[in-house]
C-alpha cells in the first residue's frame, strides 16, 4: 500500500541519514588524524630545521671563539724566557681592524678594474699576433715560447699591460729592420738568422697542431653553457689545501656564472674528531655544508652563489698514507649524473684515481681537467730513508703517470718542482689568496710607517720537512761573534708531530727564536710583522708565501722552482745561499716594504687565478685527446686491471689502506657461506644524501637534493669495481623523537585494530 512505501521510504531515508552521519564522523576523524600528521611532521621538520641551525651556530661559535682566540698564548724564547703574548683587545681598541671592510671593498674595485682592462689587452694582443703570424717571416727574438693560453695571458700581464713591450706588429717591423738599428723599413729576414730564432713563439709549431690562441670546442670552458664538477679529497673544517683551495675555486668560478658542483669527501664520526679542530663534528652533510658555506661568508669574503652546490661522497681517512680516500666500492667518475657530465676538474688527480678502478673519466666527460697540488714524490723520499724511500719514490712516480695519462685530458701543475706525466700538461699557479690578507695589505700601503711594528716570523705546519730545520741551522750559522750583526728574535707559528723536537732543537743551538702555536695567517696578531722568512723547498706551492705577500709584507724565499710565481713581486727577495739568510733578515728589516701594485693585487686574487685556470685548461686546436692515443688507454687497461681481486686489496694494504673486502668476508665466501648479494650498506651509496644543495646553506633553506648515483655495469663480482647503488631514499632521514614516534605507533596500530584500512594508511608512522 501508499502507507507501507511511504514508511519504508522514510525507514530508507533514515537509514541513509544514519549512514551519512556515521561517514561524515569517519571522515572527520580521519580529517583530525590527518591533521595531527601534519602537524607532528611539520614540528618534526621544525625541530630537523632548528638541530641543523643549532650545530651551524654551534660550530661557528666554536671556530670564532678559537680563532679569536689565537695569539694570546705566551710564546717560548729559545734561550728560556717568555713573550707577552699578542693583546687583541687593545689592538681592537686602537682601531685595528677597523677599516678593513672599507679597504676590502676598494681592492675588489680595483681588480674588477684590472681585470677588465687585461682582458681588453689580451682582445688586442689576439688580433696582433694573428697580423703578425700572417705577414712577417720571423718574430721578435725576446717574446717568449707562447704555446698555451696561460702563457699568453701571463706574457700580456708582465709586458704589454705594464707597458714594457710595444704592440706586436709594430715591434716586430723594428726588430727585421737592419742589425745596425738604421733602416726602420722591414725586411727580409736572412736564412740563418731565422734558424737562431727557432720559431720563439710556437708559430710554426702551432700552425701543425692547430692555432694556439684557438681552444678545442670541447675544452674552451669560455664557451657558454659549460658544467663544472669540481672533485676533491679533502673538506672543511679541516684546513688543508685541498679543503680550502678546491672550495674558493668553486666560488669564484660559480661567482662567474658557472653551473657548478663541488664533490667533497664525508667521512665517519669518529675521523671527523680525528682531523677537524676541536669541538667541530657534524651528524649530517647539511650541517658541515652549511659551515662551509658560513665559512664562504665570514672568513673569505665570497657570498656563495645559488649556482654552487655542494655533494658528499662516503670516505675514510686512512692513517697509512695520511690522506682521505674514497670507500672501496664508490665510482668516483660515475657519481655526477648523466646529465650534468661535462667538464671534470680533479683536484689532485693522482690522489683522487690511485684507488680508483671504474669508469673512465674522458668516456663519460667531454673535458678531465687534473690540478696538482702535491709533490708525492717527495714526500716518499723524505718519509722513507733509503732503498725503501727510492722504490716507494720510483713507484709513486710510475702510478702517478698511469693515473693522469688514463684519467685526464690536461695537468695543471702549480710550479715546475712536480714532474711531468704523459699527455698535455703545463706550469700554471691557479691559486689564489683570501680577499681578507688582500685588505691587509691594502690597509698596510696606506699605513705602511706605523703598521709594521713587528720583525720577522715563519709559519708552517711543525714538521723538520717544512723548513724548520733550514731555518734553524741558518740561524745557528749566523754568528754575532763572528762579526756578523745580531738580529732581532724570530717568530715561528706552527703545530704538528714534531713540535716538541722542534723547541728543543731551538733550546740546543741557542738561537734568538721564539715558538708558538700554529695560528691562522689571517689573525690579527700577524698583521704587524713586516717579514715572512720562508726557507722551505717541500712546498709545491706555499699558500702562506703568497699570503704574506697579499698583506704587503716582504718575503725572504731559496731562488727554487717552488717560488717562481713569487720572482714577479717587488717585495720577494731571492737568495741562493742559505749562509745569506741571516745578513738577509737585517737588511730585509732595515726599510719597510713596498706599497703592492694593483697588478700584483690582482696576480695574486682569487679573480685572476679563475682567469688563468680557465685559460691553462684548454688544448690547442687541432690537438688530440689523450683518450685517443694507444698510450693511454693501455695506461687505462693497466690501471683497471690492478682493480681485480684479490690484487687490488693486496695492493691496498700494501700501501696502507683497508681492503675492500675483510678477511672475516673472504672467510665466509670460501666456506660457501657468503649469500652472493652485494648490496652496498648505506654508508656507500655513492652520493650522500644532503638537506640543501642550493643556495640556501643547510639551515633549512634550499631543496633537497636526493640524487641517485648511477651503478657501475659489467663491475666483476670479486673486483673494487662493485655496482653503487641506485637507491633514491633518504639514507640521512632524521629518526622521529620518541614521544612523537611512539604517539604515532599506538594511534597506528589502534586505527588498524578497528580494521579500517584508511585509518591504518592515514596513521602509519612517518606520516
Amino acid at each position: 500500500t501508499i502507507s507501507g512505501v511511504v514508511a519504508g521510504g522514510r525507514r530508507v531515508e533514515r537509514g541513509l541519514r544514519e549512514l551519512r552521519s556515521e561517514w561524515e564522523e569517519e571522515v572527520d576523524a580521519l580529517i583530525a588524524d590527518a591533521r595531527a600528521d601534519v602537524e607532528l611532521a611539520v614540528r618534526d621538520v621544525e625541530d630537523a630545521i632548528e638541530a641543523q641551525r643549532s650545530e651551524v651556530r654551534r660550530a661557528t661559535e666554536t671556530f670564532n671563539a678559537q680563532w679569536i682566540g689565537q695569539g694570546r698564548g705566551e710564546g717560548r724564547r729559545g734561550g728560556g724566557a717568555n713573550v707577552t703574548a699578542f693583546n687583541l683587545t687593545a689592538w681592537a681598541a686602537r682601531g685595528g681592524g677597523g677599516g678593513l671592510a672599507k679597504y676590502l671593498a676598494e681592492t675588489q674595485d680595483n681588480i674588477r678594474s684590472i681585470e677588465e682592462d687585461l682582458e681588453a689587452d689580451l682582445s688586442d694582443f689576439k688580433a696582433r699576433w694573428a697580423v703578425t703570424a700572417a705577414r712577417l717571416e720571423y718574430l721578435p727574438q725576446e717574446l717568449p715560447k707562447l704555446r698555451t693560453l696561460a702563457s699568453v695571458r701571463a706574457y700580456v700581464a708582465d709586458t704589454i699591460f705594464e707597458g714594457g713591450t710595444l704592440p706586436l706588429v709594430r715591434r716586430a717591423r723594428r726588430r727585421a729592420s737592419s742589425p745596425s738599428g738604421e733602416s726602420d723599413q722591414p725586411t727580409k729576414a736572412p736564412a740563418k738568422d731565422y734558424a737562431k730564432l727557432k720559431d720563439p713563439l710556437g708559430v710554426r709549431l702551432a700552425a701543425a697542431q692547430g692555432d694556439v690562441l684557438r681552444p678545442t670546442p670541447d675544452s674552451d670552458l669560455r664557451s657558454g653553457g659549460r658544467r663544472l664538477a669540481i672533485l676533491t679529497t679533502a673538506a672543511l673544517p679541516w684546513m688543508t689545501g685541498t679543503a680550502v683551495n678546491p672550495l674558493l675555486r668553486a666560488a669564484y668560478l660559480a661567482a662567474k656564472g658557472y653551473p657548478v658542483t663541488l664533490y667533497v669527501p664525508w667521512l665517519p664520526k669518529q675521523d671527523q674528531l680525528l682531523l677537524f679542530p676541536r669541538g667541530l663534528a657534524f651528524d649530517k652533510p647539511a650541517q658541515q655544508e652549511a659551515y662551509s658555506r658560513w665559512w664562504l661568508s665570514n672568513r673569505a669574503n665570497v657570498e656563495p652563489p645559488p649556482s654552487l652546490r655542494i655533494r658528499w661522497y662516503p670516505a675514510n681517512y686512512e692513517p697509512g698514507i695520511g690522506g682521505i680516500i674514497q670507500s672501496g666500492k664508490i665510482d668516483l667518475a660515475a657519481l655526477v649524473p648523466p646529465e650534468e657530465r661535462d667538464v671534470a676538474i680533479l683536484e689532485e688527480p693522482e690522489h683522487l684515481n690511485w684507488y680508483h678502478h671504474g669508469s673512465r673519466w674522458p668516456e663519460l666527460y667531454r673535458h678531465v681537467v687534473g690540478v696538482a697540488h702535491t709533490n708525492y714524490l717527495q714526500y716518499s723520499r723524505l718519509q722513507y730513508p733509503g732503498l725503501e724511500g727510492q722504490l716507494k719514490e720510483s713507484w709513486m712516480e710510475l702510478l702517478n703517470a698511469v693515473v693522469c695519462a688514463a684519467y685526464t685530458d690536461v695537468v695543471v701543475k702549480l710550479s715546475p718542482t712536480l714532474v711531468d706525466v704523459p699527455g698535455h700538461n703545463l706550469v700554471c699557479n691557479v691559486h689564489g689568496v683570501r680577499g681578507e690578507f688582500l685588505a691587509v695589505g691594502a690597509q698596510a700601503a696606506r699605513n705602511a710607517g706605523s703598521f709594521f711594528d713587528r720583525g720577522a716570523y715563519f709559519l708552517g705546519k711543525a714538521l723538520w720537512t717544512k723548513g724548520y730545520r733550514e731555518l734553524l741551522d741558518a740561524l745557528a750559522a749566523h754568528s754575532p761573534a763572528g762579526g756578523d750583526a745580531p738580529l732581532p728574535p724570530l717568530h715561528t707559528f706552527g703545530s704538528g708531530p714534531d713540535e716538541d723536537a722542534i723547541r728543543s732543537e731551538v733550546e740546543r743551538l741557542g738561537v734568538d727564536v721564539v715558538t708558538h702555536e700554529g695560528i691562522d695567517h689571517a689573525h690579527p696578531s700577524m698583521h704587524g710583522y713586516s717579514l715572512f722568512v720562508n726557507p722551505s723547498t717541500s712546498d709545491v706551492l706555499c699558500t702562506a708565501t703568497a699570503e704574506a705577500l697579499a698583506m704587503g709584507k716582504k718575503v725572504l724565499i731559496p731562488d727554487h722552482p717552488s717560488n717562481l710565481f713569487f720572482k714577479q713581486f717587488s717585495n720577494a727577495i731571492l737568495y741562493d745561499d742559505p749562509a745569506q739568510l741571516g745578513s738577509l733578515i737585517s737588511e730585509a728589516l732595515a726599510t719597510p716594504p713596498a706599497a703592492m701594485t694593483k697588478m700584483e693585487q690582482y696576480a695574486l686574487s682569487w679573480e685572476a687565478a679563475t682567469e688563468r685556470l680557465l685559460d691553462a685548461a684548454a688544448l690547442p686546436a687541432g690537438t688530440r685527446r689523450p683518450k685517443e692515443r694507444p698510450l693511454h688507454s693501455l695506461a687505462y687497461g693497466v690501471h683497471y686491471t690492478m682493480g681485480t681481486q684479490p690484487l687490488c686489496d693486496v695492493l691496498r694494504v700494501a700501501s696502507g689502506v683497508r681492503p675492500v673486502f675483510s678477511v672475516e668476508e673472504r672467510l665466509r665466501a670460501a666456506v660457501g657461506l657468503a649469500t652472493g648479494d652485494r648490496g652496498d650498506s648505506d654508508g656507500e651509496k655513492g652520493v650522500v644524501e644532503v638537506g640543501s644543495s642550493g643556495g640556501g646553506g643547510g639551515g633549512g633553506g634550499g631543496s633537497s637534493s636526493n640524487i641517485p648515483t648511477p651503478a657501475v655495469s659489467e663491475a666483476p663480482a670479486n673486483s673494487c669495481r662493485s655496482e653503487v647503488s641506485t637507491s633514491g631514499g633518504r639514507g640521512d632521514s632524521r629518526p622521529l623523537s620518541t614521544d612523537r614516534e611512539r604517539e604515532r605507533n599506538r594511534r597506528g596500530a589502534a586505527a588498524a585494530a578497528g580494521g579500517n584500512g584508511q585509518h591504518d594508511a592515514g596513521a602509519r608512522p612517518g606520516g
